[in-house]
């Protein structure tokens, strides 16, 4: 079993891959927190939520636009965690197709994972004891 009770998820092209809402259902079945780590405009913020995936699936959502930083800053990734119920960084699992953003998400002690798809979510998650 995994003792993450936090997951952050890099929103941006999320919504372009098969099998992501499906990804964020199973973490939803585990009483899992899902949260939103993402550089993007209000615009197309508001873009994703009315279109492809529901607002509510996501607490906290940390947008670029709202906080005036962006990843890799730090004060992005520690915004998200405070707004998360100020969890112990080890229980943050972070999910980012970005090198940088993974690394960053590390030297903060998260767990961060650097990720494709939503198949390498799966298998991660899988290897955590979550299927």
């Amino acid at each position: 079993f995994c003792p993450r009770k936090y997951i952050f998820k890099k929103l941006d092209r999320l919504y372009s891959y098969d099998g992501a809402k499906d990804v964020i259902r199973l973490l939803h079945k585990h009483n899992l927190k899902v949260g939103i780590i993402s550089n993007m405009s209000k615009e197309w913020g508001n873009h994703i939520f009315t279109r492809l995936l529901p607002r509510a699936w996501f607490d906290p959502v940390i947008l670029s636009c709202d906080t005036g930083n962006s990843k890799p800053n730090p004060e992005i990734f520690e915004k998200a965690r405070k707004s998360a119920g100020n969890p112990d960084p080890k229980e943050c699992l972070f999910f980012d197709n970005s090198r940088k953003n993974v690394d960053v998400a590390l030297s903060l002690g998260w767990d961060a994972v650097l990720v494709a798809s939503p198949a390498d979510v799966r298998k991660e998650l899988s290897q955590r004891g979550l299927s």
